[in-house]
């Protein structure tokens, strides 16, 4: 079959439709917020093939697993084997990196172990191992009939007298020891004064002339040397003085420094073998920072906790040192806070034994970290501590000795200075890392060239999906979740699997226009590895540039699930019943609603910005409009919003003094009261959480419910109507509505609890009615149906209006928080933040709101900023819609490339200004 054929499809919202979609095919389903598009693609085709996949599990094994609840379908045939990348990375593991996600630091660990040569960290000399047959060769290769010495250097032992030492190899039948260069009898040796103060001494293993005919006694003595040395061999030329070591171990030859043999685990900052031993693989650790404690707190806070537990009085310390321990600790004299920072506690006159106080609150402070067990008190400690890289392995994770096993570039040479190790490879970005193992000398090819064919391959494709400037070590949990998308379709286009249907939640979220491009490309060249690849998009360009579309609508919620139009790009453009249509060819402009800047404008100022990859710039933003930062992925974008402007603003409206040392100097500030910043992450406290719960409106209706008259009669409070408490909610599923199933190897699912069917209650809590319906029914209404059913509850029905304002209207009140798209969850966000009565001076900072947004619920977002802007608020948002950027009274278009290549202001004006800019890549699509 040529495509998958479903029939009769009733999964959510969807209106028993019919459709056939083309396999081997890059096909894109859009369509409004809410019309069906995830319901049809994951609900309905990813849950079907995963419902079949446990199907065809042998009996034994099904045991053990829940089977999945068939989609509300009448039939579907033509499936095959099905993978979804959503949006939301869920990685779990919080030490999870990019190398690690995509296996390529499993093979460069690997590659280290196999052929990576260990260097001592205090003499830099290469640890370097012979075996038997290598000392047997050398050992031949010397004049013939030379006497040689075989003999097995034994280390001193502390705790173990020579003596000792010497009686116990008496008693395995050796007879000789070499010492100060002379071999003498064990026995005499015993009765040696002097034996304990002699520093080294090697048991004689053998003596014999080299001769073709002692050939197997050498190899045989070798070997005993080395099992009586622990590794290490002496040979000792009796003709000309020479001396010769060797070690069937890692050992340094001049202090004896040795490792175990090398392993992938030993570069593993996830086992114990191969993790920092201080901050445990983290690379990170916490510190007391002196300005965090003189920056945040009163005088009589920062000495608080050292009193108490040092039996001191605060008046006492003040009287000493002539403080006002009401004042703030920032107006103190600077040699009064190094006496409070560094030496209370030192004199007498505070207490009588001062011996075991630590000099200082810093000391004492880290003192007592180390030393409680309390988790409320290390919870209370971190108020004062920042994070720094560790000290230990200086942020590399991994422990000395795997920090100094290097791969050499030449197969010759065993230099330090030219070779590399495993962190700088890691630090690299991805570009480098490619072209160093390029360029990599195979000098042990059997070993290291499968190896590196399994690590350039993924290493190209990472660079083609447009992530050449992230590195193998970048945390998976600092990344977008466009590109954590693209990261697992580069490995899947490494895995080689054909016949598979993928399936992609919006994957340019968070892409340049100058990115998407690269992403098409990827998108095409899975499809014509033979697989089917469907798309949930709204970006214009991986639209046109799909094999077919599937367009649902025509609105969110029960008013969607339909198909209203199908085809190629061209079928959907000429029809005139699609909105997507519309859009494809620019029939619904969004009207352009613009403050212009004059001499009148309040500005924004940062001066000399330097942050991560940002390249002390300078950045004006006006007060009272709408900017927006552009730019490439890893151009710096979200370091300047989030690690520069956010601070600078918190720091004057909490008068803090945190991350200052990220810029010079900060204008404009004095303009703001507030700050709101509404990002993508997830805004579910509990699994439970819902929008009626996170907005604040389940209370006011739990109130309700609770002063009906049966209600009352029974003396149900409204807590008996919450769904996360004993007493109403159905204990089975505790008022999650559904189970979770555990699939071990696969994602884990959910079924509908069969106690209460999904209601959450149990039966007395839904025999109470409010307005004819149970409480169950009221989690049920979307946002548009509450609307009107609340429209006489002023404290609900400001909120729902707002919501409904942001196009949300087609949301249950009962929706999961944690299974809301990213445009979604956003929107929710500004609606909390709009029912709340600021009165102007507030900066709202919005990350990518288009997400996950067609372009006519772009239209309703942009009204809402534009709501903003005229009740004297200023908006910053990063983005990379066109028509949302075309919309912006003010751009700052940073780069011009990602990572290292980025961090410069290429362009920053009006859309005018902008488009003049040759070096900018916005401007071209401007």
């Amino acid at each position: 079959m040529s495509y998958i054929h479903i029939q009769g499809a009733r999964t959510n919202n969807l209106k028993n439709i019919h459709i056939d979609i083309p396999h081997h095919k890059l096909v894109v389903v859009t369509g409004v917020s809410g019309s069906g598009k995830s319901s049809l693609v994951f609900d309905t085709i990813y849950s079907e093939s995963q419902r079949k996949y446990i199907e065809s599990l042998s009996p034994s094994f099904r045991q053990f697993v829940h089977m999945l609840i068939q989609p509300d379908i009448d039939l579907i045939d033509g499936l095959s084997p099905t993978i979804a990348i959503k949006q939301k990375s869920n990685y779990k593991n919080t030490r999870n990196t990019v190398g690690t996600i995509t296996e390529i630091y499993d093979y460069i660990r690997l590659l280290f172990a196999k052929i990576g040569t260990p260097f001592c960290p205090e003499h830099n000399e290469p640890l370097l191992i012979k075996n038997i047959s290598q000392m047997t060769d050398w050992a031949m290769s010397i004049t013939t009939n030379n006497d040689i010495l075989i003999l097995s250097p034994i280390k001193k032992n502390e705790y173990v007298s020579l003596e000792t030492i010497c009686k116990n190899l008496l008693s395995q039948g050796f007879l000789r020891i070499y010492i100060e260069n002379q071999v003498i009898e064990i026995d005499e040796a015993i009765n040696t004064k002097e034996l304990n103060n002699i520093d080294k001494i090697a048991v004689v293993i053998d003596r014999l002339k080299i001769k073709e005919k002692n050939k197997d006694r050498l190899s045989s003595s070798f070997d005993t040397a080395a099992k009586i040395g622990r590794g290490h061999v002496l040979v000792k030329n009796l003709d000309n003085g020479n001396e010769k070591t060797f070690s069937t171990v890692h050992s340094c030859p001049i202090c004896n420094y040795q490792i175990n043999t090398l392993e992938p685990s030993m570069f593993n900052f996830n086992s114990s073998r191969g993790c920092c031993k201080q901050c445990n693989g983290l690379g990170t650790e916490y510190y007391f920072d002196k300005s965090t404690i003189i920056n945040n707190n009163l005088l009589s806070e920062i000495l608080e906790i050292y009193s108490l537990n040092n039996n001191i009085t605060l008046e006492k310390i003040s009287e000493m040192y002539c403080l006002n321990y009401d004042e703030s600790f920032d107006s103190i004299d600077i040699n009064k806070k190094n006496l409070i920072l560094s030496e209370i506690a030192i004199h007498r006159d505070l207490r009588e034994d001062t011996n075991n106080i630590p000099k200082g609150i810093i000391n004492f402070l880290e003192d007592l970290a180390k030393k409680s067990n309390s988790k409320h008190l290390k919870t209370l400690l971190k108020k004062y501590q920042n994070i720094r890289p560790c000290a230990a392995c200086n942020g590399t994770k991994l422990c000395l000795e795997a920090r100094n096993v290097l791969l050499c570039n030449n197969k010759r040479t065993n230099k330090k200075n030219n070779s590399i190790s495993i962190t700088e490879i890691e630090s690299m970005p991805i570009e480098d890392c490619f072209v160093f193992f390029k360029k990599f000398k195979k000098h042990e090819n059997i070993t290291s060239e499968p190896i590196l064919k399994r690590i350039l391959p993924r290493l190209s494709f990472l660079i083609k999906m447009g992530l050449g400037y992230l590195s193998l070590g970048r945390n998976i949990n600092t990344i977008s979740g466009g590109e954590a998308q693209r990261i697992k379709m580069s490995s899947q286009i490494c895995s080689g699997l054909i016949g598979i249907t993928y399936i992609l939640d919006e994957p340019s979220q968070g892409l340049h226009k100058h990115d998407t491009k690269i992403l098409i490309k990827a998108l095409k060249n899975l499809r014509d590895l033979g697989n089917s690849i469907i798309v949930i998009e709204h970006d214009k360009e991986i639209i046109l540039s799909a094999d077919w579309i599937i367009d649902m609508g025509p609105e969110g919620g029960g008013r969607g699930g339909f198909i209203i139009a199908q085809g190629t790009p061209r079928q959907i453009i000429d029809n005139p019943n699609s909105l997507t249509g519309a859009y494809l060819k620019n029939k619904n402009k969004n009207k352009v609603f613009k403050k212009t800047i004059n001499n009148k404008t309040r500005w924004l100022q940062i001066e000399k910005a330097k942050f991560n990859n940002l390249r002390s710039i300078d950045v004006s933003i006006p007060i009272g409009y709408l900017t927006c930062i552009t730019g490439v992925s890893g151009s710096g974008k979200s370091t300047l919003v989030n690690d520069i402007i956010k601070y600078g603003i918190t720091n004057h409206i909490s008068n803090d003094k945190y991350c200052t040392n990220r810029y010079k100097e900060i204008h404009g500030t004095e303009f703001f009261d507030y700050l709101i910043h509404i990002n993508q992450n997830s805004i579910g406290n509990t699994a439970n959480s819902n929008i009626a719960t996170y907005c604040g409106i389940f209370t006011i209706i739990r109130e309700l419910f609770s002063s009906s008259i049966e209600a009352k009669k029974r003396g149900y409070a409204p807590n008996r109507f919450s769904f996360n408490i004993k007493g109403g909610r159905c204990e089975v599923c505790r008022g999650a509505g559904n189970s979770k199933v555990e699939m071990h190897f696969m994602p884990d699912i959910y079924v509908i609890c069969e106690e209460c069917k999904g209601k959450k209650y149990n039966r007395e809590t839904l025999e109470i009615y409010y307005g004819g319906l149970n409480i169950s029914d009221i989690l049920n209404l979307t946002i548009g149906e509450a609307k009107t059913f609340f429209q006489n509850i002023p404290k609900i029905i400001n909120k729902i209006n707002i919501l409904a304002d942001l196009g949300l209207s087609y949301l249950s009140l009962g929706h999961n928080i944690n299974s809301l798209s990213e445009g979604e969850l956003q929107r929710i966000k500004i609606s909390i933040e709009l029912s709340k009565q600021t009165q102007g001076r507030t900066l709202y900072i919005l990350d990518e709101p288009t997400s996950g947004l067609h372009d006519n619920d772009i239209k309703l977002l942009l009204n809402t900023i534009r709501l903003l802007i005229e009740n004297n608020n200023t908006v910053i948002i990063v983005e990379h819609n066109i028509d949302i950027i075309k919309m912006a009274d003010w751009i700052i278009d940073i780069g011009p490339e990602g990572g290292i290549n980025g961090g410069s202001i290429v362009a920053q004006g009006t859309v005018e200004n902008i488009i003049k800019s040759k070096a900018s890549y916005t401007a071209r699509y401007l």
